[in-house]
């Protein structure tokens, strides 16, 4: 049996299947994600930082203090991995206030004992990064009792975020006054601060070449009214924890 095929026919048959064709790969294909770019080695990268609702421990009854903290941190990209880079803290500040307590200060501490933070790639279209910091806090009161009262963390004080590129967006917020954009970045344990700063490899990775000055206990005010002037319940060493100290942080414009 012979089938004849009209030119017409032809055409409309042959642009059916080239139809099929184009869109049916289109169907198939799945957009892959893209690789997020890691900086480039050498920048030096300014964000603001904001940490609301942060709760501290102290030797009071309940509840505890919450702190809102507002301030900023500034990076150092340095050489990593074939999919990391190293990240230096060079400074930070971040400052609170509080009637029992007045302004509240983080900032970092003379003698640095950081090991760098690490940003790395973790799967297509995503990044994760660990924050690592040793800190200075410093109360400018403690009720009737006039300070400073400082204090530093038993171990660096450590963050992570997941990302979608680095450094993350510009912080803004929301009409009920919570961040919007940026990225959130979770404490990954609570700062117990004690009165003596830690000693041990700098962000160099160097040891530090005279331990025994760092390690000078700080000569808080003596003040019997003052909760900071007392260790907690069963830690000897530990006059006050931050708990809940999570920051969103953005690049600065």
């Amino acid at each position: 049996m012979t089938m004849s095929i009209t030119r017409r026919g032809f055409m409309g048959h042959a642009g059916a299947a080239l139809g099929i064709g184009l869109f049916g790969g289109v169907g198939r294909a799945t957009a892959e994600p893209s690789q997020p770019a890691l900086p480039a080695i050498g920048q030096t990268i300014r964000l603001s930082l904001n940490g609301f609702g942060a709760t501290l421990s102290i030797n009071t009854p309940p509840p505890a203090p919450t702190l809102n903290f507002i301030g900023s941190r500034v990076v150092q990209v340095l050489a990593g991995g074939a999919d990391y880079v190293r990240l230096r803290t060079v400074d930070f500040t971040a400052e609170a206030a509080h009637p029992m307590f007045g302004k509240i200060t983080m900032r970092l501490p003379d003698i640095s004992t950081d090991a760098d933070g690490v940003l790395k790639v973790v799967s297509p279209g995503r990044l994760a990064e660990t924050w690592v910091l040793s800190m200075q806090v410093s109360f400018e009161q403690c009720g009737d009792c006039q300070g400073p009262f400082i204090f530093y963390p038993h171990q660096p004080a450590q963050w992570t975020a997941e990302l979608t590129g680095f450094p993350p967006p510009p912080l803004g917020m929301n009409p009920d006054g919570s961040s919007a954009g940026g990225a959130l970045y979770r404490l990954s344990r609570p700062i117990r601060l004690t009165t003596t700063p830690p000693t041990g490899p700098g962000s160099s990775g160097q040891a530090n070449p005279d331990p025994e000055p760092a390690r000078q206990a700080a000569a808080n005010p003596s003040c019997g009214t003052c909760p900071l002037g007392t260790p907690l319940p069963g830690d000897d060493s530990t006059f006050a924890v931050f708990e809940t100290l999570d920051f969103h942080q953005g690049q600065m414009t």
